[in-house]
């Protein structure tokens, strides 16, 4: 699948929805869809704007752990994909209805979304839970037995690597290591071998056939470009990824540095362009809010979480939603 916008940890992952596209980070604590922006404020409190107007509290009872936008229905708008605090269960918010639904299982310690097979129209969650035990989750399933998958990643990034056979994978962490996984198959390729891994997001980032994978590995989040048969340094460290298309031409990747600041990488010219004057900066994600089919960014910083902040491309600065 073809990634504009990204994100767990790694993101992970950017899913075709309707006019607007679902996007995550790597963090798995922010994400963007038709719905506009939601992300986990202090104490596990859910935010969410439309790109437009202040911030407000999503979920008043709810507290997150992690959240992912995902079209869990098919109907070309997205849902809001939770984890709760307390049991790391699966809770599913529709925006249509405005209803909470949910608790299913528990033990989740990541999520991820995505198409297994490119002619689906729905979603699926990819679990990987705290014992290593990783599942397949749809709407139809609910509450009855889980998919279980093969293999024991802690992170996922949906992404389409095969773009000449339409093939829909997943780049996924297992052990330190990163594959590629296809969930129709059930079969694992290598992609970066001993680097010790610790997240992954996928975008269209090049000229090349395919969706190209960014891994943040080590202590240290060092980030690595890797495809099929070769891997690229790129001399930059995150502390999250997100991944979108903020002007025609390819995605680019944008980061949050261990230090807090925000920068844009260019991989036709292989740049890293600082976007904000001081750190402090927590989480990016991008997604199309205002139905333009470009994505816009948008950040939150350590100190303010209730506020969210969009980057504005004319003054290069960042601005607060208001």
């Amino acid at each position: 699948m073809k990634r504009l916008a990204l994100a767990l940890l790694a993101a992970a992952w950017l899913l075709v929805a309707g006019p607007a596209l679902a996007a995550e980070n790597s963090l798995h604590t922010m994400t963007g869809g038709s719905f506009g922006v939601a992300w986990i404020g202090a104490q596990g409190a859910v935010y969410r704007s439309d790109g437009r107007s202040a911030p407000a509290v999503l979920l008043p009872d709810f507290r997150a752990y992690k959240l992912i936008a995902a079209d869990l229905d098919g109907d070309g708008k997205d849902e809001l994909a939770l984890l709760d605090d307390a049991n790391k269960s699966l809770f599913v918010f529709d925006f249509d209805g405005g209803e909470l639904a949910g608790g299913y299982g528990s033990n989740v310690a990541e999520l991820s979304a995505g198409k297994c097979s490119p002619d689906e129209k729905f979603d699926s969650i990819l679990a990987c839970t705290f014992t290593g035990v990783s599942y397949r989750w749809t709407v139809e399933v609910g509450n009855q037995h889980w998919h279980e998958l093969p293999g024991d990643f802690v992170g996922a990034a949906a992404a389409e690597l095969d773009a000449r056979n339409r093939v829909a994978e997943f780049a996924t962490v297992a052990r330190g290591d990163v594959y590629a996984f296809n969930p129709q198959w059930k079969a694992y390729s290598q992609l970066l071998m001993g680097r010790d891994a610790r997240s992954v997001i996928a975008g269209d980032l090049s000229a090349s056939p395919g969706d190209e994978v960014v891994a943040a590995c080590g202590d240290d989040a060092a980030l690595v470009l890797c495809t099929r048969g070769r891997a690229e340094e790129l001399n930059e460290r995150a502390a999250c990824l997100a991944v979108g298309k903020p002007a025609e031409g390819r995605a680019k990747l944008f980061v949050v540095t261990p230090q807090g600041q925000i920068k844009r990488y260019d991989r036709d010219a292989k740049t890293w362009t600082p976007l904000s004057d001081t750190a402090g900066w927590a989480n990016v994600v991008l997604c199309d809010t205002d139905g333009d089919g470009l994505d816009e960014l948008y950040a939150l910083k350590k100190d303010s979480p209730k506020v969210l902040y969009r980057f504005d491309p004319e003054k290069k600065t960042f601005q607060p939603v208001e």
